[in-house]
């Protein structure tokens, strides 16, 4: 089961992609309202990242980790995914993320891929498009 989603966001391709790799910016979009979120990565091929957050789509604290596979900066990131959610847990799936240049906009293009549940892949579904309306929503402001 392979999740895809696109959005175009209404920031140039260098904006976007900071969004999504500083661990600053990624705050502002990535947890859920009413929830904190710790990050710790070492952004390089090969390098590992962990995001704990105080509250996940089911109430309860969530772990995310893996380790980046590709990175191609402004254009393409690919990284391991696996988090500890008793509900919709993944394990070893595998996330791509794609930024299509638009001048002063924006595509991103998710997929995410490996999953063995409905139930993990039907989550993490409506999770990237909630986090994708969550970036759009950082450069409206």
């Amino acid at each position: 089961m392979i999740v895809e989603v696109s959005k175009e966001i209404s920031a140039p391709v260098d904006k976007v992609f900071k969004a999504w790799t500083d661990p600053n910016e990624m705050k502002k979009w990535f947890c859920r309202d009413g929830s904190e979120i710790r990050i710790q990565q070492d952004f390089r091929v090969g390098g590992q990242y962990k995001k704990e957050v105080t509250k996940g789509c089911d109430g309860k604290p969530v772990c995310v980790s893996g380790i980046y596979k590709e990175i191609v900066p402004e254009k393409k990131l690919v990284y391991t995914w696996n988090n500890d959610s008793e509900d919709h847990g993944a394990q070893n799936t595998l996330v791509t993320v794609e930024f299509i240049d638009k001048g002063k906009s924006t595509i991103v293009n998710i997929k995410h891929s490996n999953f063995i549940t409905e139930k993990a892949f039907t989550r993490h579904n409506s999770g990237w498009q909630e986090v994708l309306n969550k970036v759009a929503t950082a450069f409206s402001s």
